[in-house]
């Protein structure tokens, strides 16, 4: 082989390594991301995914949403379409298949008797679409004068749809009758909501929207009606499908920004401490317990340079620690009893799905 030929060849090996490395396939293990050196009370997460073959008719990338009735009966949706399991995350099968072009992010809830509801967002399109689930595999289309999709909940028969700037819809009923939602006159725009899950003040409902062209914070306390304005940080971004939102009491929740920051506040919005993260992405998922710490997840999508996955503090915002690094991006956390849930997607040039757990451990005093 002559001097030229061993030059080629050489750079076919490197590049066929590089390009392997950079995709992962559906339904087989990938070396879970690995958290820096850290102090040892940051969580340690299990990172795994629904399976899948891999073949262009078996999409699973992208998981935007998940929830869980019980420790056993769960279910995920991303581009691909709606996943369940049934034993407690073990094992996922496909219940319903994304339409294409790709339907688009979608939102999952479960209502009192543990059914699955996803509100799927048109791909490229303004409008949206609700769909019903019995558990089992069935899905039945609910009408809703729905013009938006950009954060879905239900709670003890009421459920609330947020469609940016057309606003907000309430049902009471299971999605027979919609009103809409006035905020008080607050808000010309509502793109993420949050409802307390503290045992004490359960009903109580947070909404982050936009009002001529700023950021700005309602809280109401049954989601209905008596909505007040909870003053936020001034100069935030304005880029509002990028905020993140999550309240664990009424005196304790943090905003997700834009910037790549958090704003946290421990007196129920009379003030903010707020911090970046050094990510250099925005925040795309936060949960904070009760006790106080907050796991806070950035955009992480950049297949070549992955840097920050997840972010840790144990002290309501004060310090940051990093959890998580490596190719991942975590789109949702939740809680299900003693363990918080995650999903997301595995950026690569064949990308595929995520999910992690972790046991929260009892808060040391």
């Amino acid at each position: 082989m002559t001097p030229q030929q061993l030059v080629g060849a050489a750079v076919l090996v490197l590049w066929s390594f590089t390009a392997c490395a950079a995709g992962q396939w559906q339904g087989q293990s990938y070396p879970a991301a690995r958290a820096a050196e850290r102090a040892t009370d940051v969580p340690v997460w299990e990172t795994f995914d629904t399976g899948g073959s891999g073949a262009p008719d078996d999409r699973r990338d992208f998981l935007t949403d998940i929830a869980f009735s019980d420790d056993r009966h769960g279910w995920t949706c991303g581009y691909g379409g709606v996943f369940a399991t049934h034993d407690g995350g073990a094992t996922w099968r496909r219940q319903w298949r994304a339409l294409r072009p790709p339907e688009s992010w979608c939102h999952l809830e479960l209502d009192a008797a543990g059914r699955p509801w996803v509100l799927v967002r048109l791909h490229g399109r303004a409008d949206a679409r609700l769909l019903r689930g019995d558990g089992m595999g069935e899905w039945t289309s609910v009408a809703a004068p729905l013009t938006g999709a950009q954060d879905f909940l239900v709670r003890d028969g009421q459920m609330w749809v947020l469609g940016g700037m057309q606003g907000g819809l309430y049902s009471d009923d299971g999605g027979a009758r919609w009103q809409e939602i006035d905020f008080g006159g607050e808000l010309s725009g509502a793109f993420r909501l949050t409802r307390l899950t503290d045992g004490v003040n359960g009903g109580a409902v947070y909404v982050l929207g936009m009002d001529n062209g700023r950021p700005v914070l309602v809280y109401s306390p049954d989601g209905r009606s008596g909505w007040e304005r909870i003053a936020l940080p001034q100069g935030l971004p304005t880029a509002m499908h990028a905020y993140s939102l999550h309240f664990a009491t009424t005196q304790r929740g943090v905003v997700g920004l834009p910037d790549g920051g958090v704003a946290v506040t421990s007196d129920g919005g009379k003030t903010w401490r707020q911090q970046n993260l050094r990510s250099g992405h925005h925040v795309t998922a936060l949960f904070m317990l009760p006790d106080g710490r907050i796991h806070a997840a950035v955009r992480n999508d950049d297949v070549d340079f992955p840097g920050p996955a997840i972010f840790y503090s144990p002290n309501l915002g004060r310090t940051w620690l990093q959890a998580v690094a490596g190719r991942m991006q975590v789109n949702v956390f939740i809680r299900n009893g003693g363990l918080l849930w995650g999903a997301g997607s595995v950026p690569g040039r064949v990308a595929n799905d995520l999910l992690l757990s972790y046991r929260i451990p009892v808060a040391t005093p």
